[in-house]
């Protein structure tokens, strides 16, 4: 090797190492390595709400443009609720309380309806909804003026539900000659009771099921 050669190598060693690997981060048992070059949901949330932000601020929220966006969500949360269903309901819910507030709309109201189920002494289970929806708004009619006016149809609908399903069984060891139809007036009545509480006198049943 000539002088010249060598003396320049000698200069700059780094020239005769063997080439590195990249480092590896090494993931932990039963989790994914992290990835360091993905920001963090914190950062995330923030470029989303300032995503947001800019569009509401240069005008270009139209109605296509957030139905578009809706549909997006709407997409993004079916892989949520098949993944994390109760992240899922978690967000339904407080969705629901913000457009709502702490009350039932029809569609949330007959969802939980037909969640609702009892079995009787045979054995024999029985499924919500015990009213339809035309009782439910006639027995409502008749007593909404006994209840507080925050509560709506659905509201009561929900709690005559969950009084049937809960207690009917019970109320036929009360009063083992009544018809089913004297029996529903019991129903009625124990309603009306159940929303005439002053220790929540707005949202005790939303309470009871959706907190």
């Amino acid at each position: 090797m000539k002088s010249s050669t060598k003396t320049w190598m000698q200069k700059n060693p780094r020239i005769l190492q063997q080439p590195q690997e990249p480092k590896k981060i090494k993931a932990t048992k039963g989790k994914k390595a992290p990835c360091p070059n993905c920001n963090n949901s914190e950062a995330l949330n923030t470029m989303y709400i300032k995503m947001i932000d800019e569009a509401r601020a240069k005008g270009l929220t139209s109605e296509k443009i957030m139905n578009a966006s809706i549909a997006d969500v709407e997409d993004l949360l079916k892989q949520i609720k098949e993944a994390h269903p109760d992240l899922y309901w978690r967000f339904i819910k407080r969705q629901h309380e913000h457009l709502f507030g702490c009350h039932y709309n029809e569609n949330f109201g007959m969802w939980r309806i037909e969640q609702m189920h009892y079995k009787d002494k045979q054995g024999v289970v029985h499924h919500a909804p015990h009213w339809t929806k035309d009782q439910h708004k006639a027995a409502y009619d008749s007593v909404k003026s006994k209840i507080p006016s925050t509560y709506n149809m659905y509201d009561f609908a929900v709690v005559l539900e969950m009084l049937w399903s809960d207690d009917i069984c019970l109320f036929r060891t009360w009063w083992p000659e009544a018809t089913d139809a004297q029996l529903e007036g019991k129903v009625v009545e124990a309603a009306v009771n159940y929303l005439n509480d002053d220790d929540d006198p707005d949202c005790k049943i939303w309470h009871r099921f959706e907190k």
